[in-house]
């Protein structure tokens, strides 16, 4: 996974011609989501609820997919895969490169702002 980029420059340029103005509630809007579902997704690994990793996990793979996040969104789908296997073994540590690799976007979309 290390071949991935932190963001997809030329996916959020495209994003930024296409929403104009609205580029900024656009990332705005992500980030607060993605909040949310990271609260969401911690909930689910403290209940051992399976189901929920992998549908909070889909959920956020796709908004990181959809911004231009490649990593992030690579490493939902080993959280998804995991939640839909049935196997949470291993699923804290993904959800703290997640939470890291987020980190890490957050700081580079909000750049995309100034």
């Amino acid at each position: 996974m290390t071949d991935l980029q932190h963001l997809d420059l030329e996916a959020l340029e495209e994003l930024r011609d296409v929403m104009e103005d609205e580029f900024q509630s656009l990332i705005e809007t992500f980030i607060v989501d993605a909040e949310r579902k990271l609260v969401a997704f911690q909930a689910a690994i403290s209940g051992a609820n399976a189901d929920e990793v992998g549908k909070v996990s889909h959920s956020f793979k796709g908004s990181c997919s959809n911004i231009g996040a490649p990593l992030l969104s690579a490493l939902c789908k080993k959280s998804e895969d995991k939640g839909r296997e049935n196997d949470l073994s291993g699923v804290d540590v993904i959800f703290d490169d997640i939470c890291n690799e987020y980190q890490i976007v957050k700081k580079l979309l909000t750049e995309q702002l100034s």
